[in-house]
């Protein structure tokens, strides 16, 4: 079995920033607002560049992901339970006036018995009448779902916390950048001091080892379709 998919986002959410304009100056020692601006526009590039790198969306947004699911021709696969992945993740269990349904080939599947959802994963399993994972049939499926976390400016935020702070060091990194010679890479005063900066070969994507480890465990799996 093999499959294709298309996200579209039915209603996205009002804020994508992964940290705070009052967290990072209070971890940078800024108590004015004369950086304000400066900080304002990094915020959203550093936001950008950790989705980027977990090739991942982490704000919360309603979504409709239609999957053309194939049989390989191959036998053996087909008696294979096979788990789909969504492209967003984690999904929000439905409550309220959050809605999860999957229409597979025309008819709404019960989510009490046709399926089951690891919603930290975003990974979908096929059950048969026992409730046994079973292979997914050849067709269309749609799935509309939420998916994504609550945001640091969110009531209720629950993105995890390494994240926001992999996204305040680069924040912290391309702040420090700005008045000096990205060129530099080392800086030594005799018998005072020796001071040494990351540089763009330093970096992964524009990263730090350190923001990179952070992010390491909330990378996006690579999906075979």
């Amino acid at each position: 079995m093999s499959y294709r998919s298309i996200l579209t986002v039915t209603s996205a959410a009002t804020n994508r920033l992964l940290t705070q304009l009052s967290t990072v100056k209070t971890l940078m020692g800024l108590s004015d607002t004369t950086q304000d601006a400066k900080l304002n526009l990094l915020i959203p590039s550093a936001s950008a560049a950790a989705e980027n790198f977990c090739n991942r969306t982490f704000a919360r947004d309603a979504l409709s992901e239609k999957f053309q699911l194939n049989f390989d021709g191959i036998p053996w696969q087909a008696q294979q339970p096979k788990s789909i992945q969504l492209r967003r993740f984690p999904v929000v269990p439905a409550a309220g006036p959050i809605v999860l349904t999957l229409t597979e080939n025309g008819t709404v599947l019960d989510p009490a018995s046709d399926f089951e959802i690891d919603y930290d994963v975003g990974q979908i399993t096929r059950l048969d009448a026992a409730g046994y994972p079973r292979s997914w049939p050849t067709g269309q499926l749609t799935v509309v779902y939420t998916a994504g976390y609550l945001l640091p400016a969110d009531g209720g935020r629950n993105l995890p916390q390494e994240i926001e702070d992999a996204v305040i060091d680069i924040t912290r990194a391309r702040f420090n950048a700005i008045n000096r010679d990205p060129a530099l890479k080392s800086v030594s005063v005799p018998d005072v001091a020796t001071e040494t900066y990351f540089s763009g070969a330093d970096m992964v994507e524009g990263i730090s080892d350190y923001a990179k480890a952070l992010l390491d465990n909330y990378r996006a799996p690579v999906v075979a379709r």
